[in-house]
């Protein structure tokens, strides 16, 4: 009788809607084009030879980049006339604290979409970047580095004695690249305070600031 009537009392009460309901059932337009994007993109990373960072070609995603930057430059603006005279304007810029100083001694944007990219590791496997992926992350650890030099040492006299370079430089297309550089002061008897140095055309800059503080 007990069965019974539990029974009874469960019939007898307000139906439960099912939660199950089918994603179709439930989702607005923005999240089936969502899904759709999803479902495309597991498709596509489950193909032989898939590259994580993108599925474009590198020539479009390079041309994609470069839509949004200005003509392309003939050359490195700004650039130093060699390695020696861009490590002492470098050293001027931390010792007057002068932040444009140092901005314009590193490669920018437009440069380095037209003349480094094309010709970086990041074109292909196994360090395959996209141009957007590697600018971003290059500019903003310039950024973060170029506070931290001029936190440390901005503002006066390094006792600049030298530096000293890698004497076998790394050839990337029409560019030469020196990296792991190291800067001898009073400041710090030897210290990496910048990226790589890279030369195209007799001009020298930075690509990037990233140093050992």
């Amino acid at each position: 009788m007990l069965v019974a009537m539990l029974h009874a009392a469960c019939d007898s009460g307000p139906s439960v809607q099912r939660l199950e309901a089918s994603p179709g059932a439930i989702a607005t337009p923005d999240q089936k084009a969502e899904l759709e994007r999803a479902r495309q993109d597991s498709v596509v990373r489950a193909r032989p030879g898939y590259v994580v960072d993108s599925v474009l070609p590198v020539d479009e995603e390079i041309r994609r980049f470069n839509a949004t930057n200005g003509v392309r430059p003939s050359g490195f603006a700004h650039g130093a006339t060699s390695r020696s005279s861009l490590v002492r304007e470098f050293v001027s810029a931390i010792e007057k604290n002068d932040t444009t100083a140092l901005t314009r001694l590193v490669i920018d944007r437009n440069e380095f979409g037209y003349l480094v990219y094309p010709s970086s590791p990041n074109t292909a496997p196994p360090y395959r970047q996209s141009p957007d992926l590697v600018w971003t992350m290059r500019s903003a650890g310039s950024e973060k580095a170029a506070k931290r030099l001029l936190a440390r040492f901005g503002g006066r006299g390094l006792g600049f004695h030298g530096y000293a370079c890698p004497p076998r430089p790394e050839r990337q297309g029409d560019n030469t690249l020196w990296s792991g550089c190291v800067v001898r002061s009073d400041a710090a008897s030897e210290l990496r305070m910048f990226g790589a140095i890279i030369e195209r055309d007799g001009r020298f800059k930075f690509l990037s600031l990233t140093n050992g503080l």
